[in-house]
């Protein structure tokens, strides 16, 4: 090391280097947003703009873990969630809520299924029956997601009926 940079560090005067990031990506730009947050200097480099690359061509579909409740790891499903309030609160501008649908053939389908997997017991799930998941199932589920969720900013889920309103077009005589 030479003298001047050893003297320098000596004084503890501030140091004018940052981190360089090369990547815009999603990994570049959480990188980049923990330093910062942390009070490190960071310069973000990509050849094209945020996100351009193989981040923008994701579905950047935003969740909160709803497929982790059916397997009942709730610390997952809470964890999701407020990844989700985060990054709705943090940048509103990248994030967009969708509606999305869940098509439903009958009452009763998965029940038992859920169950088993809920209660740790795969190996009697693959044994039961019907894989489908009927309407009791997907209302407790949902039912249940929204008492996780606790988000005024993201509205509580609502059930269709085939060809009501505002629902996409389905096969009537395979789901309702």
């Amino acid at each position: 090391m030479d003298g001047q940079q050893s003297e320098h560090n000596a004084t503890n005067q501030p140091d004018d280097s940052c981190v360089l990031i090369l990547g815009a990506g999603i990994n570049g730009c959480a990188v980049a947003r923990d330093l910062v947050l942390n009070g490190v200097p960071v310069v973000l480099v990509d050849t094209n703009d945020i996100a351009s690359g193989a981040s923008s061509k994701s579905s950047r579909l935003i969740h909160g873990g709803l497929r982790y409740l059916e397997h009942g790891d709730f610390e997952l499903v809470r964890e999701s969630l407020e990844e989700r309030r985060c990054l709705l609160r943090a940048a509103p501008h990248f994030v967009r809520q969708i509606q999305l649908f869940v098509p439903i053939e009958n009452r009763l389908g998965g029940i038992f299924q859920s169950a088993a997997r809920f209660l740790r017991l795969s190996r009697l799930a693959s044994w039961l029956p019907s894989r489908t998941r009927g309407l009791y199932l997907v209302r407790l589920g949902l039912w249940l997601y929204d008492r996780f969720a606790k988000d005024e900013t993201c509205p509580a889920h609502k059930l269709y009926r085939s060809g009501e309103d505002n629902s996409p077009a389905v096969r009537a005589d395979r789901y309702r």
